[in-house]
């Protein structure tokens, strides 16, 4: 008798129903992993920007240690400040200079590179662009120019109002004071409570206008000019709380950084203490003033 050869049908396949259950299972494991993914990476790259600024700070630190205990100014000038313009040397706008602080550090060998300058949390930078559509990120900036305007587009910014200048100094005013503050920085040792005074933080620029070489219409917060504590609500230079849920990366005057949160991530001045260049009120905690 003839042996009957039909095989069974196999039943490893996969049926309609079990293959929907397990892509919903795998959706939802996706739309359970994804959020906590997005918050690792943030946190990853307010990391980066931490280690940003330490490396600044550490940069700092061995500029001031072979400059007399100064922390480096603002901006410079290779000639003397007597034949500088005193219209060039009271307006901190002016691109006019020699050199800059972050190109100061990263020239004279004191540990800093141009990719320090750039936050990674900071995506509306990398799209920095001049009128030509020229990339003008500081990673980009000239290293035999040390004047050259891109030098200033730091994602992060000194603190001129008393620590990378004197510029608000209250008690040194008038014309000749305020040129003196401005080509002065302040030494390590004379800071009042260093761990508690603003040395580098976050920072931006916003609404550059159109003859400026970081105008790029369309995005606001671009790159910024490397100086801040100057309240003001003109376009300009502000604190640019861009991590978590509103905080600032801060390299205190002691060397240390951290993140530092503010009430109100549009206007963090309130929160960091008002800058006012007419008197210090002792009640208010000032972290602008070094002195």
């Amino acid at each position: 008798m003839p042996h009957n050869t039909t095989r069974p049908k196999s039943t490893n396949a996969f049926t309609l129903i079990e293959l929907l259950v397990v892509i919903s299972i795998i959706a939802l494991l996706v739309g359970i992993l994804l959020p906590a993914l997005g918050a690792a990476r943030k946190s990853a790259r307010s990391a980066v920007c931490l280690s940003n600024e330490r490396q600044i700070g550490v940069a700092i630190a061995a500029y001031a240690a072979s400059n007399k205990d100064y922390v480096p100014l603002f901006r410079g000038f290779d000639v003397p400040v007597s034949s500088v313009p005193v219209s060039v040397l009271t307006d901190y706008g002016n691109n006019n200079a020699h050199w800059y602080w972050t190109s100061r550090l990263v020239a004279d060998g004191y540990g800093a590179e141009r990719l320090m300058y750039t936050c990674p949390s900071f995506e509306n930078a990398e799209e920095a662009v001049n009128s030509a559509g020229v990339s003008i990120t500081i990673r980009d900036a000239p290293l035999d120019e040390l004047g050259n305007f891109i030098w200033r587009n730091s994602d992060y910014a000194i603190n001129v109002s008393a620590y990378g200048a004197k510029r608000g100094d209250p008690v040194l005013r008038g014309n000749q004071d305020r040129i003196k503050n401005l080509t002065t920085s302040i030494r390590t040792a004379d800071m009042l409570t260093p761990s508690d005074h603003i040395g580098v933080l976050d920072s931006f620029f916003i609404a550059a206008p159109p003859e400026s070489p970081f105008h790029s219409p369309g995005i606001a917060n671009r790159g910024t000019f490397a100086l801040a504590g100057i309240v003001t609500t003109n376009p300009g230079e502000h604190p640019h709380a861009r991590h978590g849920s509103g905080s600032i990366n801060i390299l205190w005057g002691d060397g240390h950084c951290d993140p530092f949160p503010v009430d109100d991530i549009w206007r963090p001045y309130e929160t960091l203490g008002d800058w006012d260049t007419d008197e210090l009120v002792d009640e208010i905690p000032n972290r602008w003033d070094t002195r």
